[in-house]
């Protein structure tokens, strides 16, 4: 039977999964992480971000409010990704001029990084990296410059523990 659980580090929620009860999911969520908790039944659901208080859930000092916190998180999230999109952007850019693309090459790639671009500004930054997966086998040479979106995406949400 599924149950929902949430990861944590440091005394902050890092992430919320689905674990069955009959894997071996649940040992092998404990062993790479300090602490796993069954939050299935709580309500309101805690989620990335939350902090552990002695044996509490809570949103993190500050905040009253969930709505509140989670658009703090996203204002966060947000800047870090259109500041990522900014970079991307030259990159492309560049490699479209080192390339020697025509007008008609590069409207077409451009119209697939418009979804990207609008999810990393937007601050969905899960999104824009399963994204980036899926593109970087379509747009072969460009790979390394969605491995590297992917990469800061990682980097960015274990520094802020997301």
């Amino acid at each position: 039977m599924l149950k929902k659980y949430a990861i944590i580090n440091n005394n902050v929620v890092t992430n919320i999964v689905d674990i069955d009860d009959e894997t071996s999911d649940f040992y092998t969520y404990s062993s790479k992480n300090q602490l796993v908790i069954d939050i299935d039944t709580l309500s309101p659901q805690p989620v990335i971000g939350y902090v552990l208080n002695g044996n509490k859930l809570e949103l993190p000092q500050g905040f009253t409010d969930r709505e509140v916190y989670e658009e703090n998180l996203n204002a966060i999230k947000s800047t870090f990704g259109t500041t990522l999109s900014k970079k991307c952007t030259n990159k492309i850019g560049a490699r479209n001029k080192i390339l020697n693309k025509n007008g008609t090459q590069v409207i077409a790639l451009l119209n697939s990084l418009l979804g990207v671009r609008f999810l990393l500004e937007g601050g969905a930054l899960g999104t824009a990296r399963n994204s980036c997966v899926q593109l970087k086998s379509i747009y072969i040479e460009y790979s390394d410059i969605f491995e590297y979106v992917i990469n800061e995406i990682n980097i960015f949400e274990q520094n802020n523990s997301l």
